[in-house]
């Protein structure tokens, strides 16, 4: 009979034969019981169970009658079974032991920061804290948080101003298995974090937080570059229109809208050529667009000149500057800046420096500078023959003295626009400076230049400026040959000007004075009387004195002159009732200096001049202008002094009423050694006033 023993995990099968009731055989059997390996004795052909030792009753759980009554092959499939679960064991095992080791391997080396924990929730639930189950080493790293410190504890105890938002968020994920990912700032740790969280099983979440500080703090810093340059653009007071590589509106800064009249939410997205219409201020043709010009070659574009912007409103405005292209790193372009500003008032300002740097201020005409140029310029062939004409203004210092700048002012306007009248549009017609005007005629011959001369005398005859003639000494003459100097052309009618001047002027000096006084005795019927009468008592005080004809002739021109000077003052001072204001009395007394400059231009009249100047001179020294005294008072001023007293004592002023004859004799009488000549006064008293 064929027997088969049966151990655990091992086959070990014996072909005993017939097993024979000895000595040895029982020795046998007391082994195989007392052996701790679960043994089995089965019939090798029909599966039957013989014998099983205590070791197999154990491990079966079954009484040792039942397992005899078993046939094997159910315990060789159950231990078949058995063994594949073990060895399939092994191998997950040894697999998860792998996988462990693999994923143990990435959870130490990965450079996110990892970290297991579990969610503490107070009695209604709500999440109050957390737990550190597990951190990797890049954990450590990024938050410098050790993980033998962590492990085990709560984020509290680790870091008590742990903001609660923290906890809010993680508690959220462990307990409803939402997933996060966000960026935040731990003022604990003072960095910023990208965090990725989620929950592997419930009441825990898991953590994978990258360190972006410095990410954060680069993005700053280009959002304060971006800042400041927004600011920059936008506070800057040139227009900025930035578009994209085809040439679309992106942004443009507050100037910009001011000039073009565009807001950014009108502009933005619409071609550049929508918004910044331009043309040539002179051509009125439309300029190329500088944007895309800098697209298409890469370079910056200036601005042509005399550059015109049609704002939305319609309005035409100046502008200057220049258009570029906006490249990336890599040398690509992908849009366009261009910067502007408008020019209109700068422009304004230039041309109003280049006009009054070639034209006079007070007429409007050419000045010398530019007449100096424009003589060198015409000084050729094609425009002989040139002729020049030289005038100068007679009388304007006698206007200015009588009656003030202004009027003479007036003078050389009025004298400019006859000289432009009467010559064509291509002359030349400059203020050589002062009183003297030029003009430069190309391509005019002699007779012609007479012609023009004629008629600027013809017009300046028959024009007032007030209650004066209009005068001027003319002198001309022309270059007919090329070998001529223009030097000396012009030298020859400033010449002949003068010499017409030194004949005309005589007379028309006399003219301007008789002029000044019939203005100042129309304007005031009291002065003309009053200098009649002045007039008339310094003749008879002369001839009293018993002066010689000539000097009685000068006393009574004196006389009539004397307060020619107040024809510069205003006659508001002149005839004002009341008391004089300090300014007014400043005005009134300078009237003998007015008077003085009117007559020493007439070299006739110089004498009287020095008298006019001197009549309110006194003895004692105290009068004005010069503060003379005595004898250094020119006589017929000492007798004329006395004569303007005497009228102005016994005559109605607006100021008071006239005094008595008696009351002014005593009056001059007191004066007498202290505002007058004392000898004169007697003579007047005793041989004038007396007779009267």
């Amino acid at each position: 009979m064929k027997r088969m023993i049966i151990t655990s995990m091992i086959f070990i099968c014996f072909f005993l034969g017939n097993v024979y009731a000895d000595e040895s055989s029982l020795v046998v059997e007391e082994l195989f019981q007392a052996h701790k390996s679960i043994m089995l004795i089965m019939d090798a052909e029909t599966g039957d169970i013989e014998y099983a030792n205590q070791a197999a009753v154990d491990f079966y759980g079954y009484s040792k009658e039942v397992l005899l009554n078993m046939t094997m092959w159910i315990e060789v499939f159950i231990i078949a079974v058995l063994i594949l679960v073990v060895r399939s064991r092994k191998k997950i095992i040894g697999q998860l032991e792998k996988s462990e080791k693999k994923y143990r391997t990435l959870f130490e080396t990965m450079r996110e920061g990892f970290a297991l924990h579990e969610i503490i929730c107070d009695e209604e639930g709500k999440p109050i804290d957390y737990r550190f189950i597990d951190v990797n080493p890049a954990f450590e790293t990024i938050t410098r948080l050790k993980r033998k410190n962590v492990v085990n504890k709560t984020v509290l105890e680790i870091l008590p101003q742990t903001e609660d938002y923290w906890i809010e968020k993680y508690g959220k994920v462990a307990l409803t298995g939402e997933i996060l990912l966000y960026e935040n700032y731990s003022k604990e740790l003072r960095k910023h974090f990208s965090v990725y969280a989620y929950s592997p099983e419930k009441n825990q979440f898991a953590v994978m937080i990258t360190d972006v500080t410095s990410i954060e703090r680069a993005r700053k810093k280009l959002y304060e570059e971006k800042e400041r340059l927004r600011i920059t653009l936008y506070s800057i007071g040139d227009g900025v229109i930035t578009t994209d590589e085809k040439g679309y509106i992106i942004d443009l800064n507050k100037r910009a809208e001011e000039i073009t009249g565009w807001t950014q939410e009108q502009a933005k997205g619409k071609l550049l050529t929508k918004v910044l219409k331009m043309i040539n201020e002179n051509t009125g043709k439309i300029v190329k667009n500088p944007v895309k010009t800098a697209l298409n070659t890469g370079e910056t574009v200036n601005l042509e000149d005399d550059v015109l912007l049609i704002a939305r409103d319609g309005t035409k405005k100046v502008i200057a500057d220049g258009a570029a292209p906006i490249k990336d790193e890599n040398n690509q372009i992908i849009g366009g800046v261009i910067v502007f500003r408008d020019v209109s008032e700068k422009k304004k300002a230039d041309e109003k420096i280049k006009y009054m740097n070639y034209h006079d201020a007070l007429t409007g005409l050419y000045n010398r500078r530019f007449f100096e140029e424009q003589l060198k310029k015409l000084d050729k062939e094609e425009k002989l023959p040139l002729s020049i004409v030289v005038g100068d203004v007679n009388g304007l210092k006698l206007a200015n003295d009588a009656f003030g700048h202004s009027v003479g002012d007036h003078i050389l306007q009025e004298t400019g626009h006859i000289l432009k009248q009467s010559c064509r549009t291509s002359d030349i017609v400059a203020r050589w400076g002062g009183d003297e005007f030029v003009v430069l005629l190309p391509n005019t011959r002699r007779s012609e230049a007479e012609n023009v001369v004629n008629r600027i005398k013809e017009k300046i005859s028959k024009t007032k400026v007030g209650s004066m003639l209009l005068s001027i000494s003319l002198g001309y003459e022309t270059k007919e040959k090329l070998d001529e100097e223009i030097i000396e052309v012009l030298n020859r009618a400033e010449k002949y000007m003068y010499k017409h001047k030194l004949f005309e002027s005589p007379n028309i000096k006399n003219k301007i004075i008789q002029t000044i006084i019939s203005t100042l005795h129309e304007n005031n019927q009291r002065e003309e009387e009053h200098s009649k009468r002045v007039s008339e008592i310094s003749v008879e005080i002369g001839k009293a004195m018993k002066l010689p004809p000539i000097e009685i002739k000068k006393l009574e021109m004196a006389g009539l002159l004397h307060d020619i000077g107040k024809i510069g003052i205003r006659e508001n001072a002149l005839n004002k009732p009341g008391k004089l204001t300090e300014e007014e009395w400043c005005e009134i007394k300078r009237h003998p200096e007015v008077g003085y400059r009117i007559l020493s231009s007439y070299n006739e009249m110089s004498e009287l001049a020095e008298c006019v100047l001197t009549h309110h001179e006194r003895w004692d020294g105290n009068g004005y202008p010069k503060g003379l005294k005595k004898e250094d008072i020119p006589l017929h001023a000492r007798i004329i002094m006395v004569a303007d007293a005497y009228d102005a004592m016994v005559c109605k002023r607006p100021y008071r009423e006239p005094l008595s004859k008696e009351e002014t004799i005593e009056e001059i009488k007191k004066n007498a050694g202290i505002q007058f000549d004392p000898q004169i006064v007697k003579i007047f008293i005793e041989k004038v006033i007396s007779k009267k």
